[in-house]
């Protein structure tokens, strides 16, 4: 398995642990989140050089803006 398939696993079977996230820039790999930031800049200084998936995490009040059709 490929480690960017194997950390979107993480994320799917760990989403109640990403709502600590809410609002901030996340690092995940298979082993969770690596690194967290309040900006896309300062994530990057500290995931460093390793190989994850990069997102934002949504807050509560954007999550209940998002449709899904």
């Amino acid at each position: 398995m490929n480690e960017i398939y194997e950390a979107d696993e993480w994320m799917a079977q760990h989403d109640e642990e990403l709502y600590k996230y809410s609002g901030k820039w996340i690092a995940v790999t298979s082993s969770g989140v690596i690194a967290s930031s309040d900006s896309f800049k300062g994530l990057m200084k500290a995931k460093g050089d390793l190989k994850a998936i990069i997102t934002r995490q949504p807050t509560e009040k954007e999550l209940d803006s998002i449709w899904i059709l």
